[in-house]
């Protein structure tokens, strides 16, 4: 029986170390890395942020806390405690995982300064570059040619004279005779009849 629990607990220490490696390390597994032809490439990414180095260091830093508590405890007050799991081999997982973290740590915090220095250096290719529009299809890469003035401009002419244009009005037409005016008498008053 004292086999099959020691078994059971190498097994389990076995599978917490596996899956701790493989959900430890945050920087091994999401860092990008630099490409190595970054000089030539005309634009790249990488991972510049140290926030995945910080998690992997907080995270083994409680790591660590946890082998430092395992071992201030005595191996049977351990035992007791845990169902008499081993101290020892606690403490060793926490500090393997510890070690993995702060590769992993120190992994990211190199990577991302790498990144840092490599976008610096893409920036100043960007901005240092002339600002001039890509050439025509069909012309070959090249200087530019020489700029060439163009030929000075001639006074400028009056316009030439318009001829005068031909007015045709239409004939007259004969107007009508003015109407006659009769007059008619006026009785004069010597003529007026007496009452």
């Amino acid at each position: 029986m004292v086999m099959r629990n020691s078994m059971g607990r190498t097994i389990a220490l076995a599978g917490a170390l596996v899956l701790g490696g493989v959900n430890a390390g945050c920087s091994f597994i999401f860092v990008d890395s630099v490409p190595p032809d970054h000089a030539k490439l005309e634009y790249f990414d990488c991972t510049s942020t140290y926030g995945l180095s910080v998690a992997d260091g907080v995270i083994g830093l409680s790591g660590a806390i946890a082998a430092g508590s395992a071992l201030s405890q005595s191996k049977q007050a351990y035992a007791d405690k845990n169902n008499g799991a081993s101290r020892n081999a606690a403490a060793g997982a926490d500090l393997a995982l510890t070690g993995l973290l702060a590769a992993s740590a120190v992994y990211g915090i190199v990577q991302a300064t790498r990144c840092d220095r490599a976008k610096e250096d893409l920036r100043a290719r960007i901005f240092a570059a002339p600002l001039r529009p890509p050439p025509f299809p069909g012309f070959p890469p090249g200087p530019a040619p020489a700029y060439q003035p163009p030929p000075p401009l001639a006074a400028p002419q009056p316009p030439p004279a318009l001829p005068a244009p031909e007015l045709s009005l239409p004939p007259p037409s004969p107007s009508p005779p003015p109407p006659t005016v009769t007059p008619t008498p006026v009785p004069s008053p010597s003529a007026a009849p007496t009452p």
